[in-house]
């Protein structure tokens, strides 16, 4: 019997490099890029929710320990005012899966995310503005994808 690597090579002429291509660590460089533009992410994350030029959002990035760039805020709550919403949110941040660096695009991909906790215990999250987002180390822009509602 073939391995399925011998029959990817030979039938369809796809190399066990390009089955495996996926994304590299990211690099201190690659964060401090990232870092120098959050406040270029903060005016679209903005102008896609419709707020004021100066509501504060507090983006923050770390590199974790497998290499990926952790995005992520400071609590957003504050934005709901001073509603019933207090009674179902302790805290609500914009964070991302992701962080990955694609070399093959020059890009760091993240999945947009907005997490929330609830007073009497427990969390959740859920998809947050776009399918995607991307950071074009090429261009040092922000690339977001279609937005989601």
């Amino acid at each position: 019997m073939e391995h399925l690597n011998e029959f990817m090579e030979k039938k369809l002429n796809i190399t066990e490099s390009q089955i495996n291509e996926a994304s590299e660590p990211c690099t201190e460089e690659m964060l401090d890029q990232v870092r120098d533009k959050l406040p270029e992410l903060e005016d679209l994350i903005r102008t896609a929710l419709g707020c004021a030029r100066n509501e504060k959002i507090g983006l923050h990035v770390e590199l974790d320990r497998k290499g990926r760039i952790d995005l992520y805020s400071d609590d957003l709550l504050h934005m709901l005012g001073n509603t019933l919403v207090h009674t179902i949110f302790k805290e609500i941040i914009f964070d991302s899966w992701g962080g990955d660096y694609i070399p093959k695009d020059n890009k760091i991909w993240f999945n947009p995310q907005l997490s929330y906790k609830h007073p009497g215990g427990g969390s959740n999250g859920t998809d947050f503005i776009w399918s995607s987002l991307y950071f074009n180390l090429e261009t040092q822009e922000w690339e977001p994808s279609h937005k989601i509602f």
